[in-house]
């Protein structure tokens, strides 16, 4: 098995796999983990994956925060406040998502059948003609893939976790349907004295602001940090003005207070990046999988990244599990690895020494055919949930975006906000209950 991408989605599939003895190679291009580029808002969907993973101990020991509520404020006024939790018990909460990433690959390094190849990228499919099933009209098999060093990895399947503008997607020709609006998101980061300044007025809050001088989030890391995403036409040309002065502008008196004493030194240059979305209508060809952003890539909005990443990967694991395990068993202790890790399933990296690849060809063409059916089975038992999920964040993009371009409607809004604020919540939080908990995940096997 091939896994390329140690993000939330490849990191927590390849735990999965290597935990039940399969024998995984992790290729990740980036030498580490950057704060900036993961999301961090962990949802009770994101929560049920990890708890179903095992990982609670895990998520236990990371810096956390939970949201107290969620603002919505127009031309410095507040619309409407909801606090959490709403529609359930388990709250919204902002984790450490570079800390989770890093324990969970320490869990599967713990494990001796995982590799990981950090600072390496895919440069090129392995394709075998010949095992591509008889009667299939599709594309020739992916047998592993070639390193950017020339290393060749063999594998039976090949899972491309590299995130949205996934390499392996590319390599494999599979489409991506893009939703692309010409918008952008500046992601800055406050830090020290300048988050202490601002935490009373954030008060555990994630607030959207949206006023005559641009629109923007606002809340509090888990790690004591603060950070705002400023959304704009993309490629839009720069201000003379300083960026708290833009941002005071938008603010009620008490936060524009606060920005305008902030030091202009304290806001370092942003994180620019592109509201990028879309869906892949297909995510497999034999012998290959995509998860995560690689077949998805999610709108930043209302942090779906991460939870709809881990809910793939489990989703995966646990249905390719019973076919990947010798005579049906996990082949090893799940809740800890080290050395009694069972021996390694023979898929990919070389090591054919047992298990379905290594049998007999009547009996691998049979395997080779139960696993592609098991990749459609997956791409079917997702797609519902991403295409309802990608939905309700258009809708709510379009809702903002309505209100950010439209001075009158804003202004109408803010001065009747005490009849048009009840309004909007109970609109507001008859949408969320998907984007929270996500629709109900298949049963995991016995």
């Amino acid at each position: 098995m091939v896994v390329v991408g140690a993000g939330p989605a490849g990191s927590a599939f390849a735990l999965l796999l290597a935990r039940a003895g399969v024998a995984v190679e992790l290729v990740e291009s980036q030498p580490r983990h950057s704060a900036l580029i993961r999301g961090d808002g962990l949802m009770p969907s994101g929560l049920e994956a990890l708890n179903r993973m095992g990982l609670a101990s895990l998520l236990a020991t990371l810096p956390r925060r939970e949201l107290r509520g969620w603002s919505f404020l127009l031309e410095g006024r507040s619309l409407f406040s909801v606090a959490e939790p709403f529609g359930g018990s388990v709250p919204c909460s902002l984790i450490d998502t570079p800390g989770l990433l890093e324990g969970m690959l320490a869990e599967a390094l713990a494990c001796p059948n995982l590799t990981l190849r950090r600072g390496r990228a895919v440069k090129e499919l392995l394709l075998k003609p010949e095992d591509t099933l008889p009667g299939s009209e599709g594309p020739a098999r992916v047998a592993g893939v070639v390193l950017d060093d020339g290393t060749k990895l063999p594998a039976e399947l090949v899972v491309g976790c590299d995130g949205r503008g996934s390499t392996i997607r590319r390599l494999a020709a599979l489409e991506l349907n893009e939703d692309n609006p010409p918008l952008e998101v500046l992601w800055f980061e406050l830090e020290n004295e300048a988050a202490a300044h601002l935490q009373p007025w954030i008060a555990g809050r994630f607030a959207t602001l949206i006023g005559d001088a641009g629109s923007y989030a606002l809340f509090g890391t888990a790690r004591g940090g603060v950070r705002l995403g400023w959304l704009q036409e993309r490629g839009a040309a720069g201000s003379p003005v300083p960026w708290p002065e833009r941002w005071a502008r938008s603010a009620p008196p008490e936060l524009a207070a606060l920005w305008r004493s902030l030091p202009t030194t304290s806001v370092g240059p942003p994180l620019r990046l592109s509201l990028r979305s879309g869906l892949a209508p297909r995510w497999e060809r034999p012998g290959l999988l995509l998860l995560g952003d690689a077949a998805h890539p999610m709108s930043p909005l209302r942090a779906q990244g991460l939870n709809m990443a881990l809910r793939d990967a489990l989703v995966a694991a646990e249905r390719l599990l019973p076919l990947l395990s010798t005579g049906g068993g996990a082949g090893g202790d799940e809740a800890s690895c080290g050395d009694e890790c069972g021996d390694a399933i023979a898929i990919g990296a070389g090591r054919m020494a047992a298990g379905p690849a290594a049998e007999e060809p009547p009996r691998r063409r049979e395997f080779q055919e139960q696993l592609d059916q098991a990749l459609v089975a997956i791409a079917e038992a997702r797609l519902v949930e991403i295409r309802a999920v990608q939905a309700l964040q258009r809708q709510e993009l379009g809702r903002g975006e309505l209100l950010r371009r439209q001075a009158w409607l804003r202004r109408l809004l803010a001065a009747t906000a005490n009849v048009s604020g009840p309004l909007l919540s109970r609109r507001w939080q008859a949408g969320q209950p998907t984007l929270r908990t996500g629709l109900p995940l298949p049963e995991g096997p016995a």
